[in-house]
């Protein structure tokens, strides 16, 4: 039997195509859940586990994992009694930041909850991850598998007709541009990634907080720009709508549980800063920008790396941005398809099938 845990948004989106296949392989799936992931989850079965009592099934021959937030998630007891067991363990990873922090726990050890094997998506991942001192062969890139779930949503929402459908969606928008931003929360597993005290964004005096800055920024600059753009706020998964109404104001509208991929590729554009969601857009075929507190963060984002999202990390820039990304084109399918190979889902199952087969590493 496979057992897996989800705990985080980003954690489940990459997990869980990878389970579909394997039980579409014929193995059996007993999937874990807590915190935010047991709300996404879907029709995909699950069993809530709290942290404290966190076990490994007992006929469980791998244990695949996610990261979290959560400094005491229930992966880090689970890694360590699958070790106990000699159970073989795997995370799969949406992205290269902050992997310093993901495995550590209360802990200064940045690998002391680390799982036998990481699927990585991309170089940059397992580069910081050699950096950490893990050797080779606990490292397999093997792509993102959430992506081969956009790429299908984004070919299913090609056969559709796209002007009808943001006439429906943003009927008050009229002939306007219709520009998504795209919500983070403006804290994260690394408490010094989000001190302000480096930061080259400025906003108006007393503005607190990553995405409020931003957001401020945003706002700012399309106050100028005639017609305005019309201004759609998506909270991020984490965000409680009735604890974030302040973030809306200013705004045309505001998105917090409709389906994300129909609102952004109904969208014009997409305007975030370093979430998944900007790269959900970008494989949508929507152009992207990121607006970024400081220059640093760029490293944050695969699609600015690729070329495919602009970038600026200064008030004096948002504006020239914005006017760029009204005449941007949709970046090229086959360049995205380069940058971000398809087959994911595939090699990362296969990894998983060989790790049950050969135990750990």
């Amino acid at each position: 039997m496979i057992s897996a845990f989800v705990e985080d948004p980003g954690a489940l989106n990459v997990i869980l195509p990878v389970l579909r296949l394997l039980k579409a392989r014929g193995h059996s799936v007993n999937l874990l859940a807590a915190g935010k992931a047991v709300e996404l989850v879907g029709d995909f079965p699950i069993r809530k586990v709290a942290t404290t009592a966190a076990e490994l099934p007992p006929a469980t021959r791998v244990l695949i994992v996610g990261t979290a937030e959560n400094q005491t998630s229930a992966a880090h007891r689970l890694i360590q009694d699958a070790r106990l067991r000699l159970v073989p363990s795997a995370a799969i990873l949406d992205s290269a930041t902050h992997l310093a922090w993901r495995f550590r726990g209360p802990t200064d050890n940045p690998l002391a909850h680390c799982p036998d094997v990481l699927l990585l998506p991309d170089t940059a991942a397992a580069n910081a991850a050699r950096a950490l001192g893990l050797p080779e062969h606990r490292l397999l890139v093997t792509g993102n598998p959430h992506f081969d779930a956009v790429r299908v949503a984004a070919a299913t929402l090609a056969s559709l007709n796209r002007a009808s459908a943001r006439a429906q969606r943003f009927a008050e928008a009229g002939d306007r541009f219709v520009l998504v931003f795209l919500a983070e929360l403006s804290g994260g597993i690394d408490p010094q990634a989000f001190r302000c005290d480096d930061y080259t964004l400025k906003g108006p005096p007393g503005t607190k907080g990553r995405t409020e800055l931003v957001i401020a920024s945003l706002l700012a600059a399309t106050a100028t720009i005639s017609p305005a753009p019309y201004l759609v706020l998506r909270l991020h998964p984490k965000m409680d709508f009735r604890s974030h109404q302040t973030l809306s104001r200013g705004f045309d509208a505001v998105s917090a549980v409709d389906p994300l991929f129909e609102l952004l590729w109904a969208a014009d554009a997409a305007v975030g800063m370093t979430s998944m969601a900007v790269q959900e857009a970008c494989l949508l075929g929507r152009p992207t920008l990121s607006i970024l507190p400081r220059a640093a963060e760029r490293d944050w984002l695969p699609t600015i790396a690729a070329g495919f999202t602009d970038a600026v990390w200064t008030a004096e820039a948002v504006r020239p941005a914005i006017l760029r990304l009204t005449s941007a084109q949709p970046p090229p399918p086959e360049q995205l398809t380069t940058a971000f190979p398809a087959g994911a889902t595939g090699r990362a199952a296969d990894a998983v099938e060989t790790l049950m087969r050969l135990g750990p590493p």
